[in-house]
């Protein structure tokens, strides 16, 4: 049974659930990517309009919405739903939405301090996995390289 018929008012589980499957997808590529996103978007998006129009929105899912407008190629519509984030509510996804939203416009540098703040947040340069595949590739080999190699290096001092 789908989420939306479970809990089509929570928030929470409709938009954890939206971001763990678009996650999912771009980890697990197929040549049907971008059917399963559209159909996933298309399932979610009407969920997405009834919260906005009948609750305030949280966190989650104004990220959730963000990486919707992303998957749709829409980077100034998923900056605008982070911007409404509080400071205190910014999470590991915020970051990396922030990092490929600076990416996807031309931002590079801003982009490498977004993927280093996620970094931060998630204690782990794992979160670069999902921050390299989400909505299109990027190389971030430079960032794990440069940390690991300072890790390395602080850890013989």
């Amino acid at each position: 049974m789908s989420s939306h018929l479970l809990a089509p008012d929570n928030q929470y589980v409709v938009s954890t659930a939206y971001i763990f499957k678009l996650s999912e997808i771009y980890l697990r590529p197929t040549k049907e990517t971008s059917e399963r996103v559209k159909r996933l978007n298309a399932s979610t998006g009407p969920q997405f309009q009834h919260l906005q129009e009948t609750q305030p929105l949280t966190a989650r899912t104004l990220e959730a919405m963000s990486m919707m407008a992303m998957s749709q190629d829409n980077p100034l519509e998923a900056k605008q739903y982070l911007v409404d984030i509080p400071y205190d509510r910014r999470s590991i996804m915020f970051y990396i939405l922030s990092a490929k939203i600076a990416e996807s416009t031309g931002n590079s540098a801003a982009a490498e301090e977004f993927y280093y703040h996620a970094i931060l947040e998630a204690s782990s340069v794992q979160v670069l996995g999902l921050s390299e595949a989400l909505f299109f590739n990027s190389d971030l080999s430079d960032i794990r390289n440069k940390i690991t190699s300072n890790l390395s290096t602080s850890e013989s001092d």
